[in-house]
């Protein structure tokens, strides 16, 4: 069964190929699996945010982190358009993906 966002956004650290800088991502646990987010919007109804791009997790070596502000530590270097959000074949990529639309407000008509 396919599951939908439940909201919670983690905080992960991430390794940027280019400069050897850590960075923190979210994640979130979408479709039976985990998923850094890189791009989000503001929901004006909820003032949520919501991710619109994300990248799936298993693509990278990661492990659990061990500072208890982060869930996960991506230790495999992520090339930066990969992080702005350029699509690369060999990543699996959600643009826009459905759980834009989980999040808004529930029509009363």
């Amino acid at each position: 069964m396919e599951q939908d966002w439940d909201g919670k956004v983690f905080e992960v650290e991430a390794l940027v190929r280019e400069t050897g800088e850590f960075i923190p991502l979210g994640a979130i646990f979408y479709k039976g699996a985990w998923w850094l987010v890189l791009s989000y919007i503001l929901n004006d109804s909820t003032q949520h945010k919501v991710p619109t791009k994300i990248i799936r997790l298993a693509q990278f070596r990661h492990e659990d982190h061990s500072d208890p502000r982060f869930r996960f530590f991506v230790n495999t270097p992520i090339p930066t358009p990969v992080l702005d959000g350029d699509s690369h074949s060999e990543y699996v990529v959600e643009a826009f993906p459905s759980i834009l639309y989980t999040l808004g407000p529930k029509s009363t008509h």
